[in-house]
């Protein structure tokens, strides 16, 4: 998809939100947060993790997987997710290609971690009793 292809797609299936920017502003904040989060410098919470993961899907959900700036961004994050088997966010579906929705990066703050970490004992927890 061409970036005005793109651009009208998301204007079109996401009428509510600002897409005056396109989908340059979601390379960018992908960028952005991964140079975050491999600096160590990511000060979110995991509800702002969750949504710059979401900036991700979209760039799957238009093709852009192959540009080569999203490429980039992707070969710095991908080897810095630990606990890479569990799905942290997104629809669990029959897909597992969405591989930044697994794991969380092992460079975040402790506060962040510990949400992490407590999310997982309550997923864990939960996944037990299932069986």
């Amino acid at each position: 998809m061409t970036e005005e292809e793109a651009n009208n797609y998301l204007k079109e299936k996401y009428p509510h939100s600002n897409w005056q920017d396109g989908i340059v502003r979601d390379v960018n904040n992908w960028n952005r947060f991964v140079h975050e989060i491999a600096n160590g410098a990511y000060d979110g919470t995991i509800d702002e993790y969750y949504n710059d993961l979401d900036t991700r899907l979209t760039l799957n959900e238009v093709g852009f997987d192959n540009d080569p700036r999203v490429k980039v961004a992707d070969d710095i994050f991908r080897p810095l997710l630990i606990c890479n088997e569990m799905r942290i966010w997104g629809y669990v579906e029959n897909r597992e290609d969405d591989w930044w929705n697994f794991g969380y990066p092992k460079t975040v703050n402790d506060e962040l971690k510990k949400e992490f970490e407590l999310s997982y004992s309550i997923f864990l927890k939960e996944r037990s009793r299932a069986k």
